[in-house]
């Protein structure tokens, strides 16, 4: 058959980094198609099963700085209190609404201010996390949180600085892939063992091969193996067989994609 294979090792895949650089060098600007694996947890997939797709949200992190006023704590007056102020910040975030019928989240997970007991800080620096269901939601998300971040500072007279760290888009998955995925699955699993695409909260930089590329067709085939008790956590175990599976997979996957390209380019 005619076409040429390509292996990705993408590192910097936990810091949402790895698949944006090897995108801006062109790894992939000649590629049809492009498959991942990952693991999953026994509440998405158990073993020896496996998902033609998972349907990664956008994630991201907002980053802030807000700067106040410190003072001594027996004249609270005379300064504007971070904490006060981020507290704030968290409780006004639990108050923005977006369309329900698309997941969305964001909270605070970092807080850092102030060191002594009897001082009124005037400095915090925190952390953001965002997520949603999909990419055009996520804009609106953050956009929201900037104005809300803003006005709640503003009504304080405080100031917020806000940065942007690289985050990974939502799944573009597109139906051929899956669809090809799929089949492989029931090829080497059978069909009983097939599971259907399923969403996940959780986020992968693997997506952004296919917002920068968009002719690629790409889907990342969801493998069960008996994770538990949860993927980074520092106690996970899983059957490392089952990775046996996945190349077998991939492997048809591959083979499948090249006679459905060989098929098209004789009939032309």
């Amino acid at each position: 058959m005619n076409g040429t294979i390509r292996l990705v090792f993408q590192p910097a895949e936990e810091i949402g980094q790895g698949a944006l650089e090897l995108s801006k060098r062109g790894v992939l600007d000649d590629a049809d198609y492009f498959y991942g694996v990952h693991l999953r947890p026994i509440e998405e997939t158990l073993d020896g099963r496996a998902r033609p797709a998972i349907l990664h949200g956008a994630c991201g992190t907002i980053r802030g700085v807000i700067d106040g006023e410190e003072a001594h704590g027996a004249r609270p007056h005379l300064g504007i209190n971070a904490i006060e102020v981020a507290a704030s910040i968290v409780d006004a975030l639990g108050h923005l609404h977006l369309n329900p019928m698309t997941p969305s989240s964001v909270k605070m997970t970092t807080l850092h201010s102030g060191s002594a007991t009897n001082i009124i800080p005037g400095h915090a620096e925190f952390s953001l996390d965002v997520r949603a269901q999909n990419n055009e939601i996520m804009t609106e998300l953050k956009k929201k949180v900037r104005q809300i971040v803003q006005g709640v500072a503003a009504g304080y007279g405080a100031t917020v600085t806000l940065e942007e760290s690289h985050g990974s888009p939502a799944a573009v998955s597109a139906p051929e892939a899956i669809a090809i995925m799929g089949e492989a699955i029931k090829k080497v699993l059978g069909e009983d063992h097939y599971d259907p695409a399923k969403r996940s909260g959780g986020g992968d930089d693997f997506h952004q091969y296919a917002i920068r590329t968009p002719k690629l067709k790409s889907t990342m085939l969801g493998l069960g193996c008996d994770l538990k008790p949860g993927l980074h956590h520092p106690y996970m175990t899983f059957n490392h067989d089952a990775m046996y599976d996945g190349v077998l997979i991939l492997s048809e996957a591959v083979l499948m994609t090249f006679e459905k390209l060989n098929s098209i380019e004789a009939k032309a």
